[in-house]
C-alpha cells in the first residue's frame, strides 16, 4: 500500500510544473498522472534515436536536452535545445507511426516525465483545450524549425555564433557582476552542432571574440560581459 501511494505520488510529482499541463483540473492531472513514469538521464546520455518507434511523449522536469539532426554523412546539427516544463518528442494527434528523425541526448543531467503516445493523444482528444494547446505547441515548433533552416540559408557562421550567443545569454542567462553567464556548459563541439559549422571554425570565432574582451569562459561557462558589444563586433569576425 505505502509503495502503491508513493508511486502515484511521484507520478503526479512527474506531470506538475508542465507548462501544456497546467490548465488541466486536479482530477484530470491525477487520471493524467496515471500514464506517467519518471526517468533519470545523465549528461550525454542517449534518449532516442532516429529510426526509434516513436511511441513516448516526453516533459523535461529537470536539466537540459538536445534534439540533433544527423545527416546522410554523420554531421550534426543541434536543432532545439529543450527546458524544464517543455515537451519533446516528435508529437502528431493521429495514429499515424512515423519513427523519430532526430537524436534525443541529455545535455546535462535530467529528469523526465514519460508519457505513452497512445495515452496522450487519448486523453486530449477527450479534453479539446489539452488538444489545442498541444498542436499549437506542435506549430511553434515547426515555426522554430524554419528559423533554424533560414539562418542556415541565409546568414554566416559568424552571424549564427553571435545570435547563438545572444539568445543563449537571454534564455539561459544569469545576471553577475561581470555581465551576463550562460547557464549551460557547453564546448565548442556542441556549439559548433547548434550553428551548421565545423568544431575548427567555431573554435577560430571564440578565440577571435575573446580576443575582443566581448565573450569568456570560466568554470565551463561561457560569460557576455555587455550584449550590445557583443551585437556590434559581427561584422569584425571572420571564419
Amino acid at each position: 500500500m505505502k509503495a502503491r501511494v508513493e508511486l502515484e505520488t511521484r507520478n503526479l510529482w512527474c506531470v506538475l510544473g508542465v507548462n501544456i499541463f497546467d490548465a488541466l483540473s486536479p482530477e484530470d492531472m491525477r487520471e493524467l498522472s496515471r500514464y506517467a513514469k519518471n526517468r533519470k538521464y545523465k549528461r550525454g546520455e542517449v534518449i532516442y534515436l532516429p529510426g526509434d518507434p516513436n511511441t513516448t511523449v516526453y516533459f523535461l522536469k529537470k536539466g537540459r536536452v538536445k534534439l540533433v539532426y544527423l545527416d546522410e554523412r554523420g554531421r550534426k546539427l543541434t536543432i532545439a535545445i529543450c527546458r524544464p516544463g517543455q515537451p519533446f518528442g516528435e508529437l502528431v494527434l493521429s495514429d499515424r507511426r512515423e519513427p523519430y528523425r532526430f537524436i534525443a541526448q541529455a545535455l546535462e543531467d535530467c529528469e523526465l516525465c514519460l508519457i505513452p503516445k497512445d495515452d496522450l493523444v487519448r486523453f486530449a482528444q477527450e479534453r479539446p483545450q489539452l488538444a489545442l494547446r498541444l498542436t499549437k505547441w506542435v506549430g511553434q515548433q515547426f515555426r522554430e524549425l524554419q528559423i533554424k533552416l533560414e539562418d542556415l540559408l541565409f546568414k554566416d557562421v559568424p552571424t549564427r555564433l553571435v545570435h547563438l550567443l545572444e539568445r543563449l545569454a537571454r534564455e539561459e542567462g544569469q545576471q553577475t557582476p561581470e555581465g551576463t553567464e550562460i547557464a549551460l556548459k557547453l564546448t565548442h563541439q556542441e556549439i559548433a552542432e547548434l550553428i551548421g559549422s565545423t568544431r575548427e571554425t567555431t573554435t577560430l570565432l571564440l578565440n577571435q571574440l575573446r580576443r575582443a574582451g566581448v565573450l569568456h569562459r570560466r568554470r565551463g561557462r561561457w560569460l557576455v560581459p555587455d550584449l550590445h558589444r557583443l551585437h556590434a563586433i559581427t561584422t569584425q569576425l571572420h571564419s
